[in-house]
């Protein structure tokens, strides 16, 4: 039944608009820390601030999933060892400023900005894949048409083509 494909691509439209969101979201954040890291690079005082936490995209089958995580670098001996810790997603799908324990202040300010528009979209996405998974179950035991299919997020947008280290070159 065409109707059920209309709704499923709707469905989809919505989702990528919000990963669009979302990635402009972790540009801007991308941006701020590559100028950050760039200016204590190069600055005459060595002070002992540094970036604790990493704000990531990533793809699920239907949707995607915005998540920080913090970084750490242990020292074992000689050896430097990068350290990947995930900040557990609220239930309501907003981080809260006491999750960033290990945040400067200046890095705190920027997440708890960033979450203002972030737990908007990951409500949505979490509400729109809940009725991507009933349309497609509804289709299955639909008598008037055949069962249709998902299109993963990965064949439906591309991926951030942005990096801090692109970044950083633009401000050095």
């Amino acid at each position: 039944m065409k109707s059920m494909e209309d709704a499923r691509d709707c469905l989809y439209s919505l989702i990528d608009q919000n990963y669009e969101r979302a990635v402009q979201i972790q540009r801007v954040w991308m941006k701020k820390i590559a100028e950050r890291e760039v200016r204590r690079t190069y600055s005459t005082e060595r002070n002992k601030e540094k970036t604790n936490y990493e704000f990531r995209i990533e793809l699920s089958t239907i949707g995607f999933a915005c998540r920080w995580v913090r970084i750490q670098f242990v020292k074992h001996g000689l050896k430097i060892t990068r350290v990947v810790h995930t900040v557990a997603m609220p239930e309501s799908g907003k981080y809260r400023a006491s999750q960033f324990k290990h945040a400067e202040p200046w890095e705190l300010e920027l997440i708890t900005q960033m979450e203002e528009s972030l737990g908007k979209i990951r409500s949505q996405v979490k509400l729109l894949t809940k009725a991507h998974q009933s349309l497609i179950a509804s289709s299955k035991h639909s008598e008037f048409a055949k069962p249709i299919q998902s299109v993963a997020i990965k064949h439906r947008v591309e991926p951030s083509p942005y990096s801090i280290k692109q970044f950083k070159s633009e401000y050095r």
